[in-house]
């Protein structure tokens, strides 16, 4: 026979027996209500119809001993194999994002592009990369544009991230007339490696007296 919860629907399969002519007290595992439950009429003269088989992710009744006061409770459902296929992708996830974070420097002498994603993500700084052989040469035939060339070099014993760079024209009084930045793509510099530039500057108001190039931050 099948008890139902008046109170919150829930359903038991119990057995008949269970059940004395009196009838009993029975409680709801799920809700605690407690009900007097009288026996039902004579199964004999109900309608016998085929119970359908449970699907794999439905939860199943597990029914309650004619010794216990209390109903059938639900077993937990198994883990649904659309639940296994999520679960062992996101343990597959976590392994290589693990991977990319603990061994960087492999990672990123093998893949180069990978240095500005650890750069940006802050996993990397920019300390100890400095300018050299910086040449500033006017381009021919155009009087106020300049070619500025020169390296970036990593002198430190760590992988770094090239900086940003900005550039200053300064009148001869040494007062900052413009400053811009210098569009250029972050990469990965190797311990004692190197990274050229190579960009144009136009003087507007033809008073620059001399240039100055910042790593990271533009100076005041």
């Amino acid at each position: 026979m099948i008890l139902t919860c008046s109170e919150c629907a829930t359903r038991y399969v119990v057995k008949p027996a269970s059940i004395p002519a009196g009838g009993r007290t029975v409680r709801c595992a799920k809700c605690g209500h407690t009900w007097h439950q009288d026996p039902t009429e004579d199964v004999s003269a109900l309608e016998t119809v085929d119970i359908p088989a449970f699907a794999e992710d439905e939860p199943r009744l597990r029914p309650m001993s004619s010794e216990s006061n209390l109903p059938a409770t639900r077993e937990p459902p198994l883990l649904s194999p659309r639940s296994l296929k999520w679960t062992f992708f996101g343990l597959l996830l976590l392994i290589v994002i693990t991977a990319l974070l603990v061994y960087r420097e492999p990672f990123s002498r093998m893949l180069p592009g990978l240095g500005a994603v650890y750069g940006a993500l802050g996993l990397y700084g920019s300390e100890g990369v400095a300018l050299s052989n910086v040449r500033v040469s006017p381009i021919p035939g155009r009087k106020t544009q300049y070619l500025v060339e020169g390296e970036l070099i990593n002198n430190s014993d760590k992988p770094r991230v090239t900086p940003k760079m900005y550039v200053s024209q300064r009148d001869k009084d040494k007062n900052i007339l413009e400053t811009q930045p210098i569009d250029r793509e972050s990469a990965m510099l190797q311990p004692g490696k190197g990274s050229s530039f190579r960009f144009k500057i136009t003087d507007k108001a033809g008073t620059t007296a001399f240039l100055t190039i910042d790593l990271g931050s533009a100076r005041k």
